[in-house]
């Protein structure tokens, strides 16, 4: 007999092995929330920076393994109407993982 089909085996509980990252709304007028999953427990970094690479959040964050939200207040960090930088950076273990995401502010 020859097979007709294959289909991939799914797994519900695969393992996380890269960061992932969205962020919503965007564009924005304030408030912007950032949704990250994290492959391992660690030290993340989350920055932004702005269109001259100036940066204007740092925040160092110890975060389990598994999703989490962290939301920013553009009109907390007097940030004028354009395009930012969103970057995690997790460091584990020597090994690095980043993720990258524009981010429009309107005011």
């Amino acid at each position: 007999k020859t097979p007709v089909s294959v289909e991939d085996e799914t797994d519900d509980n695969q393992e996380i092995d890269e960061l992932d990252l969205t962020v919503s709304p965007n564009p924005t007028n304030g408030k912007v929330t950032v949704r990250f999953t994290m492959p391992d427990s660690g030290v993340i970094q989350l920055k932004i920076y702005d269109m001259l690479g100036q940066e204007i959040v740092n925040k160092t964050l110890y975060i389990e393994k598994g999703g989490h939200t962290e939301i920013i207040n553009f009109k907390d960090i007097t940030a004028s109407t354009g395009i930012y930088i969103l970057s995690l950076d997790l460091e584990k273990g020597g090994k690095h993982q980043n993720k990258n995401a524009k981010i429009q502010y309107l005011k």
